[in-house]
């Protein structure tokens, strides 16, 4: 048997602190003993313990954990982010979800949702985002967000899209108000950004100190560092290196007659020996 038993929020209630049940077994003197904790309604968790015999045998008891005074859940966010002009829909959603976090004092599971001030399908523009985290305690937070979708940018160099480019290609970014550095990435078409900047510079520009592969598709995207921990995206834009002609071997001649320990040129002339043999003959 276990009892049940009401902690306040917040309280530790691993086992080691609130204890464990007694077993035991006619047969084995060692059954272990396992447990799963499932969140419940009314800020309560049921511990299900269950114990096993090495003949496979089981049990199971619960026992209800009850938490008072409960404290609402916890949003982190910046209250103010922007985000490029692009997909907008799919921006402000990755963006958005990104910057978040919630978490609740006493372990609890809260469902999260938001309303926005208005739609927006525009780049160039600010709205509200009004996220709420309720938990089954009953607890509600809420939390109001500024959301900037920045104005179309396009690169200084090179234009977005540009093919044929050098294999060393110099990278250059517009400005953005506030920026001190930039972190740049670059990556293949059909991969996954990295997580983390090819470099970072204080400089509008980028060189590469490889090489680029030839004929071969890169996006890029610069996020422009404004503060501690605070950066700002570009758009993602692209470009796609130059090509080269593959020259292969299509056709091989080589001499009638060949000795072995003779070079090209005693190949040569043996053939033309040869073909002065045949003339004399006729």
């Amino acid at each position: 048997m276990v009892n049940d038993i009401t902690l306040t929020c917040g309280s530790d209630y691993s086992p080691n602190v609130i204890g464990t049940p007694t077993v035991s077994d006619s047969e084995d003197p060692n059954p272990s003993l396992t447990r799963q904790d499932q969140p419940s309604s009314m800020c309560t968790v049921r511990r299900v313990w269950t114990t096993t015999d090495e003949a496979g045998n089981s049990a199971s008891v619960t026992q209800t954990i009850t938490f008072t005074s409960p404290r609402p859940p916890q949003i982190t966010a910046p209250s103010e982010i922007a985000i490029p002009c692009g997909s907008v829909e799919d921006a402000i959603r990755n963006a958005a979800q990104t910057n978040l976090l919630v978490i609740h004092p006493c372990g609890r599971p809260v469902n999260v949702t938001y309303n926005d001030s208005t739609s927006v399908d525009r780049c160039g523009f600010t709205f509200t985002r009004n996220w709420r985290a309720q938990d089954d305690c009953g607890s509600t937070s809420v939390f109001m967000q500024t959301i900037r979708v920045l104005d179309q940018q396009f690169p200084d160099g090179p234009e977005n899209g540009q093919v044929n480019t050098r294999l060393d290609e110099t990278l250059l970014w517009p400005q953005f108000p506030g920026a001190t550095s930039y972190q740049v990435y670059v990556w293949q078409y059909g991969t996954e950004r990295p997580n983390q900047p090819t470099t970072v510079t204080s400089t509008r520009m980028y060189r590469p100190s490889t090489n680029y592969a030839p004929g071969t598709r890169y996006l890029w995207q610069i996020e422009y560092v404004t503060g501690v921990n605070t950066t700002v995206p570009s758009p993602i834009w692209g470009f796609e290196t130059q090509s080269f002609p593959d020259l292969t071997v299509t056709t091989i001649t080589v001499p009638p007659y060949a000795f072995s320990g003779q070079g090209y040129k005693d190949q040569e002339g043996l053939r033309d020996a040869s073909n002065q043999l045949k003339h004399q003959a006729v």
